[in-house]
């Protein structure tokens, strides 16, 4: 007695798929959904400082991010997003680091944390920086950055 085709199709099919399912774990950075959820926005902003005090910077970001989903209107998000900022600069994920600091300036213009997002965003185009006489592109943009930042703020504690 033969088995039909599409049985023998049907249960590879089911075999693959409950061994990739089986195969697939965690990420080691990320955050526990559950465990988050559950979490006030000081817990979660807590466990986001540790993180980047430990240099892990992938989970401190998804920390981060999470207060700021969870917690929209609250001073802890606006704190949250630009420490995202920063962990996405001292990871070197510097189009992340400059796209939230670019958010950040647009919703936060009159924000005591905007002279420094204008100041960490002149750092992200300097770090760029591989060979002035190779590529000026990145040079440029720092320059443009940082006069940027002393136009908006000239007395400020990062015009220096």
């Amino acid at each position: 007695m033969r088995t039909p085709r599409y049985v023998l199709s049907a249960f590879l099919l089911l075999t693959a798929t409950l061994t990739l399912s089986a195969c697939s774990g965690k990420d080691k950075g990320d955050i526990n959904k559950n465990n988050a959820d559950s979490a006030s926005v000081e817990e979660l902003y807590e466990r986001a400082s540790n993180a980047m005090d430990d240099e892990r910077y992938v989970e401190a970001t998804r920390y981060f991010e999470e207060v700021e989903r969870q917690h929209p209107y609250s001073t802890w998000a606006v704190k949250a997003q630009i420490m995202a900022a920063w962990s996405f600069y001292e990871s070197n994920d510097y189009v992340q680091a400059e796209a939230s600091l670019d958010r950040f300036i647009q919703l936060y213009p009159a924000d005591s944390l905007t002279e420094y997002a204008y100041y960490l965003k002149a750092l992200v185009f300097y770090e760029q920086i591989v060979d002035v006489e190779r590529d000026a592109d990145m040079t440029r943009k720092a320059l443009f950055a940082f006069e940027d930042l002393l136009r908006r703020y000239p007395s400020g504690p990062y015009s220096r």
